[in-house]
């Protein structure tokens, strides 16, 4: 995907790296703050406390009034992992709406936008 995008969006800035050290990734570019975070993690299949980290970094990096969106597939939803996300999501943000579905993506998506992190969550 990074070789992808770097070849079609030659004007984007891709950054290769793990996603619970985003804050040090983003230093590196020179970058403090994040007006958004898009992810498509797949957070059913990493354990809560990497889930927990991630979050933590996200919301240290996201900007007053900035949002994190993130994917989740609707088969998905009713399994216990992924309620168990939610959860974890709820106490990271204060604001967590729920969009979609999105019947025309394959497999069938929602989506989770977070605002306003909640602090040492």
């Amino acid at each position: 995907m990074v070789a992808h995008l770097r070849r079609a969006k030659p004007w984007l800035e891709v950054i290769h790296g793990d996603a619970a050290e985003l804050g040090a990734l983003l230093a590196t570019a020179g970058v403090t703050r994040a007006d958004a975070v898009v992810s498509t993690l797949p957070w059913s299949l990493f354990p809560g406390p990497r889930q927990l980290r991630i979050l933590h970094e996200i919301g240290r990096v996201l900007a007053p009034g900035a949002a994190f969106t993130t994917v989740t597939y609707l088969h998905a939803v009713p399994l216990l992992r992924a309620r168990a996300f939610r959860r974890r999501l709820r106490s990271a943000f204060e604001e967590v709406l729920t969009t979609g579905p999105v019947w025309r993506n394959l497999p069938p998506a929602m989506m989770y936008v977070c605002r306003r992190p909640v602090p040492d969550a």
